[in-house]
């Protein structure tokens, strides 16, 4: 299913959970509707309590020979009827001129999309967060999450988009311009018989096979790794909502047969970043552990297992690895081999964490 058409799955279930409907559509916002004001982090939507998206910072450059990407924002405000946004426009620094041009064209309007996406026309609100996801010596991936709210439902909706950018052009790649001419439907069998197998290791999957059918659709989300290409599945499409946006990264090896672009260099630590990517609960229990502190930790270095499990990568290579015990996550172990000790032996094998 497309962006619309996820869009409009998540709204049916939200409305199902209370939100007013039978109003007429409201008419679609536009970027221009309101004055631009300056301020550090966007203004919450209204609505149920939820993890706050995190405060865009610069990225960390995933190695020294990499020049690092940089993100501000500006955020704005705008009312549409009964219907309330705020939304963060990303600026990226760290390209040449012409790429950084065309890439910050492509995430203006790609906000002005999350902006405008579909709502029941009820008194609602959408809110948008820019995120650097991932940034390696290829590829800059921005992610940009679209919070939707209908007042009176149970809890909103997540709309995910990424936006995979050429660093040397800031040309935005989907998947059809990884593979070669004529291969796109090979690899979207390749890949999904691939998360079929693994999903169910990783996640209580519920009745996946509609979400992970080799369609184009299902895989629109994705971000290159050196590791491979992880695949963000969108809220519903193969697990609860509690669950959230679960990810799968298909190793290379995988896609090998159909690639026609370079890959990104370097080595991360884990190997596969599978399951739900950590929130902010998981980070703030690192920050506030004294042999952590407030390091350059970020959802994009953080992979959770399980709901219980959850490792972090340091700048220096140390490893964090954190556990949940009646919903509150602590630091179980700090060093290289973080993890080894601590978690069973599923967890480690899940997480590809390197022991002995």
């Amino acid at each position: 299913m497309g962006m619309r058409g996820v869009v409009a799955v998540l709204v049916a279930a939200v409305a199902l959970s209370g939100c007013e409907s039978g109003a007429p559509p409201a008419a679609a916002p536009t970027a221009s509707s309101a004055a631009p004001t300056v301020t550090p982090t966007p203004t919450p939507a209204v609505g149920p309590t939820r993890t706050p998206a995190p405060t865009v910072t610069p990225s960390a450059s995933p190695s020294p020979s990499v020049a690092p990407v940089t993100m501000t924002t500006r955020t704005r405000n705008g009312r549409d009827g009964r219907h309330r946004w705020t939304a963060a426009y990303p600026t990226l620094h760290g390209l040449g001129a012409t790429a950084a041009r065309r890439a910050n064209a492509a995430l203006t309007a790609g906000v002005d999309a999350a902006v405008r996406s579909d709502y029941d026309g009820g008194p609602s609100s959408t809110e948008v967060t820019p995120e650097v996801w991932a940034v390696d010596d290829v590829y800059v991936t921005v992610r940009v999450s679209a919070y939707f709210y209908a007042e009176g439902a149970a809890h909103g909706a997540t709309l995910i988009t990424h936006y995979v950018l050429d660093r040397a052009t800031g040309r935005r790649l989907t998947l059809p311009d990884l593979l070669k001419p004529g291969t796109r439907d090979a690899a979207l069998r390749a890949m999904s018989a691939f998360t079929r197998r693994r999903l169910p290791e990783v996640i209580e999957v519920h009745d996946a096979d509609d979400g992970t059918a080799p369609t184009l659709a299902n895989y629109e989300t994705v971000t290159p790794l050196p590791e491979g290409l992880e695949v963000t599945f969108a809220e519903y499409q193969v697990a609860s909502y509690a669950q959230g946006s679960p990810t799968m990264t298909v190793p290379w090896r995988v896609l090998q047969p159909y690639l026609a672009v370079r890959l990104p260099s370097g080595d991360r630590d884990p190997a596969y970043r599978d399951g739900a990517r950590a929130g902010k609960a998981v980070l703030d229990a690192a920050a506030d552990d004294p042999r952590v502190g407030r390091v350059a930790l970020s959802r994009a270095q953080v992979a959770q297992y399980d709901g219980q499990w959850a490792v972090a990568t340091m700048p220096g290579g140390d490893r964090v690895a954190l556990r949940s015990t009646n919903g509150r996550w602590s630091v179980a172990e700090v060093g290289p081999a973080a993890g080894c000790t601590a978690f069973p032996e599923r967890v480690r094998r899940s997480l590809a964490l390197r022991c002995g």
